[in-house]
This record gives C-alpha cells, structure tokens and sequence, in this order.
C-alpha cells in the first residue's frame, strides 16, 4: 500500500548562481604575465614590477569585470572538490537558505515521522550534459532549512530515514523551473518494527 502524502512543497525558479562580491578588485598586468599585444609598444613599460603607461599609470588586467559584482555558478563537482574558500562557500550556504526561507516558512510542523522525501527537479534537458547526482547540494540547504525554521525537529536519521534525489522532469523553458518536494511517512515494515522509529506508528490492527 502506498504512503499517505503528509505536505507538498513547489519552489519556483530555483537559483543558480550566488552573488560572492559586489564589486571585484582591478587586477594588473605584473612581470612574467603574457602581455597583449596593444601593450607591447615603446609607451609601456614596468615600474615597481607592474606593466604601466606612458603616464606612469598601471594597466588594469581586466578593464571589463573590475568593479562589477562578482557569482559563483552553483555546482556539486566544485563543492566536492574544494574549490572554494570557507569565505565563498559561506557565501553559497547562506545564499540557499535565504532563497529557501520564505517558502519553507509557509509549511506546516511536520509531526509524522520517520519521513521519506520525493523530489521532483523540473529543468531543460538541453545541452544534456549534466549528471542529476551533481545537485545534491540543494536538497543538502533545503533539509538544513527545515530544521532551522522548525518544520523538523532534525535532519538526522531518526526523523528523515529517506532523504530525496533528484528526478528529472524534463521541460522547454528555463523559467518555469522548479523544484517539487513531497513528505511521506517511511512506513516500511524494517522501519514499523524497530524499536527506534515504532512509537510513531498506529498498531496494526490487521494482524
């Protein structure tokens, strides 16, 4: 018999990228960078280590991206390989749990444990170059934002015994992406009879 369905949550346009700074610092050319071409004339040369003008004036190395806000694009393979400092991925936690909040705030207690969690992951398909086990970091923020705002009391095993993976649910336009949540008790016979997670089930009256 399939599980009751407890809550359902729909989380439209889910981010994915995360504002690191809001304006990036001017980077000059220095001694043993390759130099463009534009700036191997007579009127440059270096002072104090940097490449500069005529005027003595250094050349900024990234004349487009200097003062404007700089993000992150959000991905799993980068988490996991650690490229990124505590400073950034600080940054990135806070970011999805500010994104998460307001929806999450709009559930209701969940008092029927433990939990067995779907989630539908709606997105383009198209290049199809991805694995969906790379997003295993927003369902990680979700889960840590429903202990925070109290819709769990935990996310530990004694209340989510089946933490969700993504499924795909393929569609055309990126702005109707969104994530589907649903809550159901894990009522499975190896989970009924334990002595950890028995007390939150109705006796079986069938036997």
């Amino acid at each position: 018999m399939e599980s009751t369905l407890i809550q359902e949550i729909v989380i439209p346009e889910y981010i994915t990228r995360v504002q690191i700074s809001k304006s990036r610092r001017k980077k000059y050319f220095k001694k043993g960078d390759e130099i463009p071409k534009k700036y191997q004339k007579s009127e440059f040369t270096y002072k104090g280590g940097f490449l500069v003008d005529a005027d003595g004036v250094r050349v900024i190395k990234n004349p487009r991206a200097a003062g404007t806000p700089r993000y992150e694009v959000l991905s799993g393979n980068k988490i996991t390989s650690g490229y990124a400092t505590p400073h950034i991925r600080n940054r990135i936690s806070s970011a999805l749990k500010d994104f998460y909040r307001p929806h999450v705030q709009k559930m209701k207690p969940i008092t029927q444990y433990p939990l067995r969690v779907e989630w539908e992951f709606w997105t383009t398909v198209d290049p199809a170059n991805f694995d969906m086990s790379n997003f295993w970091f927003y369902y990680k923020y979700f889960e840590d934002t429903l202990t925070r705002e109290g819709i769990i009391p935990d996310d530990s095993v004694q209340f989510i015994t089946s933490p969700a993976s993504p499924i795909l649910v393929p569609i055309e336009d990126f702005e109707d992406r969104k994530f589907i949540f649903r809550f159901y008790q894990d009522d499975r016979p190896v989970i009924r009879e334990h002595d950890l997670w028995s007390p939150h089930f109705e006796p079986d009256t069938n036997e």
